[in-house]
């Protein structure tokens, strides 16, 4: 028989029917699932709704009810059991009693625009028994434009007698023009603390024995949906034994909470084979990647608030459902989390807050660190490099070196002591030194991978509390010149040196006109372009 009324074409009757023999085939089973058995049947039952439930209790009592309504709101929060409730308090009908002029609609099964068509020309016809004719239409997003164009001057000016409830999951969905012709209210997704009394109250009621940490472990899971909680109760409850944790974890897939705390410690402590070794040890027990990164962005979304940097981590985690290989994706994740820092020993910090990971991206090598000298004279070829910038944009004279000892053994004329122009003016500088490699791993530490790529194309002059930077392309003295550049490198400098420098920006100088494979070239190209001056032994 319910096979016949399946086949039969949509409307208000056919509904009725279908509803009566679905109700008969259900009283035969033997087991009502635990979240149809406790749904609400009064506006007084609904919980965690506060802001939803008083106001339609003050429209009830008044008597004003309006021509369309929409529910939105995560699954499970309660926005059909309401549509239900108001239905039967517009009709002035008893809650579960057969109301004929109650419609319900699956508009993921009735979206198309000869549905609506057809709905719109019952809408016309006068309710049989009750005031009104009330139509609940449940994922009202899944109409297709057609139908929602169909509907639309309907909802508008419905008949006096007809009155709409639409729930949707999705209101973004939803069209603007449908939104502006009814009255919404959404459902928040309720706290655990009152979804866990809830389930507390259902397994008293049902004998079901459970420990308070599993059934926070099943709200938890849960996500604020009352029905997905509650079904989790049901299908734990076919377990003859008393439900704990433990039971709760293994029957639903989910790795040990102290594994996935292991799991956290061994990248904090940079261990690389035994995040990979751990990571293993979850999958062959079962546990899904999936359940495995969720887990993880659970527990490390809980701790972040103190150590902000984590979320960079959860951010890179968030992507590992969207990789084609997930399990791939998470171990390369979690290793680089654990060896982003062991480079740097003296580095005290957490490894996850002082360099996050970047996937697919390697950080560029870093250039040798480059020692500021004052003057190299080469004794046989008579010839001294002196460090000049760009005329055209740096006006200072270029800063004096000190000396670079034994460049070739057996070419260098013996030390001689560094000699100081008397007109160059004292350094106000805090350092007279500074570690380019240094300023690297700091602007590194501090998240910014941009500058850091800019940075690691420039070579630098050092002098007088100035940093003078010289980049080859455009593209790059274009990126120094932004703000963002100056405040990062500014604030690297306060941390390392405890001063702000001057900083400009030049054109790297032109190199050495000697053999590029000579040692006077390889020094220039060091110190960043220069030139070479011919000139007597000192």
């Amino acid at each position: 028989m319910l096979n016949l009324f399946q086949d039969l074409p949509y409307n208000d009757t056919h509904l009725l029917c279908y509803n009566i023999c679905m109700n008969e085939r259900e009283s035969t089973n033997t087991h009502l699932a635990l979240y149809r058995k406790y749904r609400s049947r009064s506006l007084d039952e609904i919980i965690g709704q506060p802001q939803v439930t008083d106001i339609l209790k003050a429209v009830t009592a008044s008597g004003n009810f309006a021509h369309a309504y929409l529910f939105t709101g995560q699954r499970g929060t309660g926005k059909t059991s309401v549509a239900r409730i108001l239905a039967h308090l517009i009709n002035g009908t008893e809650y579960g009693a057969t109301d004929i002029d109650i419609i319900e609609i699956d508009a993921a099964s009735n979206n198309g625009v000869d549905d609506v068509r057809e709905l719109r020309d019952n809408i016309n016809l006068a309710p049989m028994h009750s005031p009104r004719k009330i139509y609940i239409i449940d994922e009202v997003h899944m109409l297709s434009t057609a139908a929602f164009n169909a509907l639309l001057k309907t909802i508008e000016e419905p008949p006096a007698h007809v009155v709409f409830i639409l729930a949707t999951t999705e209101i973004q969905k939803m069209p603007a023009t449908i939104l502006s012709r009814v009255q919404r209210f959404h459902f928040r997704p309720v706290s655990t603390e009152i979804v866990a009394r809830h389930l507390r109250n259902i397994a008293d009621q049902e004998n079901i024995e459970v420990d308070d940490d599993a059934l926070n472990l099943i709200t938890e899971r849960g996500g604020g949906s009352f029905r997905d909680s509650i079904t989790l109760l049901d299908q734990l409850s076919g377990n003859s034994e008393k439900i704990t944790r433990d039971t709760v974890e293994e029957i639903l897939g989910l790795a040990p909470e102290s594994a996935i705390c292991d799991l956290i410690e061994a990248v904090q402590n940079h261990d690389v084979a035994g995040v990979i070794g751990k990571l293993n040890q979850l999958q062959n027990d079962g546990a899904s990647t999936s359940i495995i990164t969720e887990q993880l962005i659970a527990k490390l979304s809980s701790v972040a608030i103190e150590q902000p940097r984590l979320f960079s981590l959860v951010e890179k985690l968030l992507d590992v459902a969207k990789s084609a290989a997930p399990n791939i994706k998470l171990a390369a994740i979690l290793a680089q989390a654990a060896s982003s820092n062991t480079q740097n020993s003296n580095d005290t910090r957490s490894p996850i807050l002082s360099q996050a990971p970047v996937l697919n991206n390697p950080a560029p090598k870093q250039p040798p660190e480059v020692k500021i000298i004052e003057k190299v004279t080469i004794s046989e070829t008579k010839t001294e490099v002196v460090q000049q910038p760009a005329p055209s944009i740096v006006s200072e004279p270029a800063p004096e070196y000190k000396k670079i000892d034994d460049i070739d053994q057996e070419n260098t004329a013996p030390e001689t002591a560094p000699t100081k122009s008397p007109e160059k003016p004292a350094t106000t500088s805090t350092t007279s030194v500074i570690s380019w490699s240094d300023v690297l791993n700091e602007v590194r530490s501090m998240n910014a991978p941009a500058v850091l790529a800019t940075l690691n194309q420039a070579s630098f002059d050092w002098a007088n509390s100035e940093l003078t930077l010289y980049f080859d392309k455009a593209f790059h003295r274009k990126n120094a010149e932004k703000p963002n550049f100056r405040d990062t490198l500014n604030e690297a400098f306060q941390t390392l040196y405890k001063t702000s420098p001057q900083i400009t920006i030049a054109k790297t100088a032109k190199s050495a006109t000697d053999s590029d494979n000579s040692d006077i070239a390889k020094i220039a190209a060091i110190m960043g372009g220069g030139e070479i001056v011919k000139g007597t032994e000192v």
